[in-house]
């Protein structure tokens, strides 16, 4: 379970990096849903998302957006078991 949690912080990191980095849009596309969203899923996060289906940015935004909002307790729980 603690494997578990630590993956997700490990993605977490990912997101928030990500988010509003100035990396070329299709490479921050392909990032989400060919590597994170999967290993995501793998750990049973499946974020309820709007796709604006706009452009490649707005798309991998949305994505990360909801996955950080639903992840976000998990940087909280860390906290508490490590002391």
């Amino acid at each position: 379970m603690i494997d578990q949690i630590y993956q997700v912080l490990q993605l977490r990191l990912a997101a928030k990096e990500l988010r509003y980095s100035k990396i070329d849009e299709y490479v921050k596309f392909t990032f989400v849903f060919k590597h994170l969203a999967p290993q995501a899923k793998e750990l049973g996060i499946e974020p309820d998302y709007y796709d604006p289906d706009t452009s490649y940015e707005e798309d991998a935004r949305a994505y990360l957006n909801a996955f950080l909002d639903m992840t976000e307790h998990f940087e909280e729980l860390i906290e508490r078991l490590e002391q």
